[in-house]
């Protein structure tokens, strides 16, 4: 009876005092859910797999009002990471005005960018085991149709649209971990398939996914900027999302001033995600039934993993997949990017996009 009355009050709460919450930045879990929290100092909040489960349902429930409510209330107060459709990750909320404004520095400056880690499994004959990808971004903000984004324009082709912002530039870092062959059901499949690690050092998920189709890798899955999913045998099993993953999230750790703000330290935070079990699905579906040609000495000692669907499982497993360094910088000449290969592997390259590519 307690239950039902606490579920009528929370419907009849007038708008009012729910957007006084909002404001105050009072995030309202669902009584339903029963998560372990991991909570960074007080300010920060990662619900612990409960990504996994929001941004899958997410997308095969766009109409229900419960999942519609929470995702409104994650972009509108303190959502740091946002994801295309069928991606999954960490997502830290800020839980007071106070982290919010900390959380909005490290977003716009460059500076303080978190550093995001991701997997993917990526289609196409890979050429090199690592990669950059420069482009531009340009967004619309306060349209009438709200916040538009339009990647890889040239910088000096600006958006007609009185609500234009001015584009600023993106890089993607890329990294190949392994090359499989796998040709799937009756022949058809993937030729040369590879599995590889993503790190973006600005900009938003939907950058990935255009830069890896840029260079003719799309991401496996990826039905907006790519393909439909080749991995018929894994889409019986349920891999029917974009296989791309975040897996670790990294942000300077605040610290208070005397004025009472947050500021950035050099000391990083680590959130680390789980990226589910239709991804795992999918690489074990790979290693085991495709022609292993390639294997980065990162991760050599973790096919085994790979095989019996466990690896990305762990802290360990993650670190080993992001241990690598990639070298990358920003600046006014494009002839004097930077960008230092390592000397294993496929070739490396270096590529910048403009508005040639299609939107």
């Amino acid at each position: 009876l307690q239950d039902l009355l606490d579920a009528k009050r929370k419907r009849d709460k007038p708008k009012e005092e729910e957007d006084r919450e909002l404001e105050e930045g009072e995030i309202i879990d669902d009584e339903d859910e029963d998560e372990e929290k991991v909570e960074v100092d007080g300010h920060f909040v990662l619900p612990r797999d409960q990504h996994l489960v929001y941004w899958n349902i997410i997308n095969d429930l766009k109409n229900d009002p419960r999942f519609l409510l929470a995702l409104e209330r994650a972009m509108a107060y303190g959502g740091n990471n946002r994801y295309d459709k069928g991606t999954t990750g960490s997502f830290p909320w800020a839980l007071n005005k106070l982290s919010y404004e900390y959380m909005k520095l490290l977003r716009t400056t460059r500076q303080y960018h978190p550093q995001k880690d991701y997997v993917a499994l990526v289609r196409g004959e890979p050429q090199r085991a690592t990669a950059s990808t420069r482009a531009w971004h340009q967004a619309r903000t306060d349209g009438p149709n709200g916040d538009r984004l339009c990647f890889f324009v040239d910088p000096n082709d600006k958006i007609d649209d009185e609500y234009a912002t001015e584009p600023y530039e993106t890089l993607t870092l890329s990294r190949t971990l392994i090359v499989i062959r796998y040709d799937g059901k009756g022949g058809k499949g993937m030729e040369g398939t590879y599995w590889g690690e993503e790190r973006i050092l600005t900009g938003r998920t939907h950058q990935i996914k255009l830069a890896n189709a840029a260079r003719g890798n799309p991401i496996e899955g990826d039905t907006r900027y790519g393909h439909e999913a080749h991995l018929e045998d894994a889409k019986e099993r349920g891999v029917s999302r974009a296989l791309l993953a975040n897996v670790l999230f990294r942000s300077a750790k605040p610290e208070k001033t005397d004025e009472g703000k947050l500021r950035p330290t050099k000391e990083m935070v680590s959130l680390y995600s789980d990226p589910g079990e239709d991804f795992r699905a999918a690489l074990k579906l790979l290693v085991t039934q495709g022609e292993i040609l390639w294997v980065a000495p990162e991760v050599q000692d973790c096919v085994s993993r790979m095989k019996d669907g466990s690896f990305l499982a762990s802290q360990e497993d993650v670190n080993k997949a992001v241990s690598f360094d990639l070298c990358g910088h920003f600046c006014d000449d494009a002839e004097e990017f930077g960008w230092q290969p390592p000397t294993d592997g496929p070739t490396s390259s270096s590529r910048t996009i403009s508005s040639e590519l299609p939107p």
